[in-house]
């Protein structure tokens, strides 16, 4: 018998939904309870009270926590409790939504259950996480009026606390206004999802049950619920190709994917207006598949595979050798890390081909300095599809430093520098290996692509040296140490092997990864700070960086989280200091006394009730509330 809990946040909201839903549908071999875990407000005190009380006094064997930022703090109570407990987190935003939050997530979790494939794909198929769409509950939403007798009545239904992301404002109001012109009859409900005017799921079954056609005009969304609910219910549904609605929605057959504009979404109405009946019946046949009855067996083989094999950290610790605590001398040659899965497989290897053996040639260098996304950098590094020396940089600043440690400790021809935030594509590291070995001997380096994600754009970013060469070269604590040692080979007649001119998308094949958006605000700070001064000195090699500014201040007022502040701030911060002020090279212990900062965290402090540490100090809606 597994036994498994799950944690929703406020009664009634759509977490709490879903887990009534998995627990009404537990199989024979599962014990379910689940439980209100909701800390806004409280002291961190009052919190580690509550979670310990939601917890319990047995250990569970599987926790699956669906607000996913509530799984740092449930994490550290199962550690310190030494409990086996394993945690799966689920994360239910649409591309790009957060994704500074999701390296978070996944330094908490055993596995992480997108509810979107194109949110995981996106974020490159990470290590010990799967795709698994939400459900929807066929008892209470199913059609009781016919399709065919239905009023030709349009609805939309969206939070008010997200009304800048749903696109009431900008598209809703607009396109109803228009549509009612026309003599269409519309209606939407902007809900506060806190207030007395949220009905309940009957409620909403019978509203459904009075339209033909349900309009989703988000920027960004896991799963839209309501489209789920709508559709057991006999609407037609008119949405943007956001979070899994492309899963369920087949173009023309079932419902219409259209552009996110006026003139789109009024056709994409018009049309299903008019064809509604066919449409309607198709889709009330292909949502059956989505009812929690058939969506629960992949949510429950899941958790049995989950507490059947090792913990993520227990696997990693498999695959990888341990840290040093403090720079050492060089260390004996490692083992290679042992075969395992690829990056995008949740369980164990499928014994196959053995994969290429490099360790004689190449080492795998990561520099950390504990940043969130460690944990997800080396999983992706453990499903790499050959094997090599990996060696791990702690904690070691400047990084002009971490550089040279990667120089004086390297034993094999050639070596990969990884940064802690890059998550590396399965065929990288054997992708790399060739291309530095089939370049001249006077080559010292062969750079690729990576995608910024938080930039939206590809640069060159993971790199393969040639030991003996640039073994010459030793880093200078100087601004930009890798371009000044670039510098310095070339005038010497060694030039670097740059990857071809083009600009290749996020899944082009010469992309070898991603490199995370930077989870930890004082870090998109410090990166933008410093990117806006070295734009100032250079403004013809960063004129792409300029409209930067732009956009951070469009993503803060779509959401008004810390990251995109800061991120806003730093140019700001960087733009004031000017391109004068000589600067050394990164070094995340001077992060906390970086120009500007302190202001910076105190003013988003100011503007969200909470105070700079993290704690709430008012009722800010948590992250997920649904409708």
């Amino acid at each position: 018998m597994t036994d498994l809990l799950i944690t929703y946040d406020i009664d009634g909201w759509a977490y709490h939904r879903r887990a009534m839903a998995l627990a009404r549908h537990a199989p024979a071999d599962f014990r379910v309870r689940i439980a209100r875990l909701e800390t806004t407000g409280m002291s961190p005190e009052q919190c580690d009270l509550h979670r310990a009380d939601v917890l319990g006094d047995e250990p569970p064997d599987v926790l699956f926590v669906l607000c996913y930022h509530q799984a740092k703090g449930m994490r550290e109570l199962i550690r310190r409790r030494g409990w086996p407990t394993r945690m799966v987190v689920s994360w239910n935003q649409g591309w790009p939504t957060r994704r500074d939050d999701l390296a978070k997530a996944f330094a908490s979790a055993d596995m992480v259950v997108f509810n979107n494939r194109d949110y995981r794909e996106r974020a490159g198929c990470p290590a010990f996480s799967v795709a698994i769409a939400n459900g929807v509950d066929l008892d209470t939403f199913r059609v009781v009026t016919p399709i065919e007798s239905r009023p030709r009545r349009v609805i939309w239904c969206g939070s008010q606390y997200h009304r800048v992301i749903k696109g009431y404002d900008d598209f809703v109001v607009p396109l109803f206004e228009r549509l009612r012109g026309e003599g269409h009859d519309c209606e939407e409900l902007l809900v506060d999802s806190r207030g007395a005017d949220k009905r309940d799921a009957a409620a909403m079954a019978r509203w459904y049950d009075s339209a033909a056609v349900l309009l989703v005009t988000s920027a960004s969304e896991g799963t839209p619920n309501t489209a789920l609910e709508a559709a057991a219910c006999g609407c037609t549904i008119v949405t943007p190709r956001v979070g899994n609605m492309p899963e369920l929605i087949r173009d023309g057959e079932n419902g219409f994917l259209v552009e996110r504009d006026l003139e789109s979404l009024h056709r994409g109405v018009v049309d299903a207006l008019a064809d509604a009946p066919r449409l309607a019946a198709a889709l009330s046949r292909d949502i059956r598949a989505w009812g929690w009855a058939e969506r629960s067996r992949e949510f429950f083989e899941l958790f049995r595979e989950v507490a059947a094999h090792p913990s993520r950290d227990e696997q990693l610790a498999a695959r990888t050798p341990p840290a040093p605590t403090a720079p050492q001398p060089p260390p004996a040659p490692v083992a290679p890390p042992a075969d395992v899965a690829p990056a995008d497989s949740p369980g164990p290897t499928v014994p196959g081909p053995t994969p290429p053996d490099l360790s004689a040639e190449m080492t795998v260098f990561v520099s950390t300095v504990g940043a969130a996304t460690f944990p997800q950098c080396m999983a992706h590094l453990a499903g790499q599809d050959c094997r090599f020396r990996l060696e791990v940089i702690l904690n070691v600043a400047p990084m002009s430093a971490a550089f040279q440690a990667m120089l004086d400790r390297c034993q094999t021809p050639f070596y990969v520098q990884v940064d802690e935030d890059m998550l590396l594509r399965p065929h990288a590291i054997r992708t790399l290996h060739e291309r530095i070995k089939a370049t001249p001997p006077e080559v010292p380096l062969v750079v690729a692509w990576l995608w910024d994600a938080d930039l939206g754009m590809r640069r060159q970013g993971v790199k393969a040296f040639r030991h003996a060469l640039v073994s010459r070269y030793p880093y200078a604590d100087v601004q930009s140490c890798e371009k000044d040692q670039l510098r310095r080979m070339a005038a010497d007649g060694f030039l670097h092997a740059r990857p071809p001119e083009t600009e290749p998308a996020e899944d082009d094949p010469g992309v070898l990864g991603v490199e995370c958006a930077h989870d930890d605000p004082a870090r998109a700070f410090e990166r933008y700070a410093t990117l806006e001064q070295r734009r100032l000195r250079h403004p013809d090699k960063l004129a792409w960086f300029e409209p930067c500014a732009a956009e951070f201040l469009r993503r803060f007022r779509t959401d008004a989280g810390e990251k995109h502040l800061l991120s806003l701030l730093g140019v700001i911060a960087g733009r004031l200091a000017g391109a004068e002020r000589e600067l050394g090279e990164k070094d995340f212990r001077t992060y906390a006394t970086l120009p500007g900062l302190r202001e910076a965290l105190a003013f988003h402090a100011a503007c969200t009730g909470r105070d700079p540490a993290g704690r709430a100090g008012g009722s800010t809606p948590p992250h997920g509330a649904g409708a």
